[in-house]
């Protein structure tokens, strides 16, 4: 059954459908994803790191690349 208007052009009931059966075929595109700051490789957000703890601004790093090279953290990596 086809909705129409009076003017022969699509009612609000008929554009509706046709952008929620075009999303439809979009469910993987709209994973939310980053781009890695280390290996470059666009991957989901789980298990990212930011480069920059408590700023978003400068990027992440996956889980992998966190797991292989560790951060330098705290005092003991420091030349005195």
């Amino acid at each position: 059954m086809s909705f129409r208007s009076g003017y022969g052009q699509k009612c609000a009931i008929e554009l509706y459908r046709d952008a929620t059966e075009r999303q439809a075929k979009l469910a993987g595109v709209t994973i939310p994803t980053f781009m890695c700051r280390r290996c470059g490789k666009r991957q989901s957000v789980s298990g990212r790191r930011q480069v920059v703890r408590g700023s978003s601004r400068y990027g992440y790093y996956c889980a992998s690349c966190c797991t292989t090279r560790p951060l330098a953290t705290g005092c003991g990596n420091r030349a005195s």
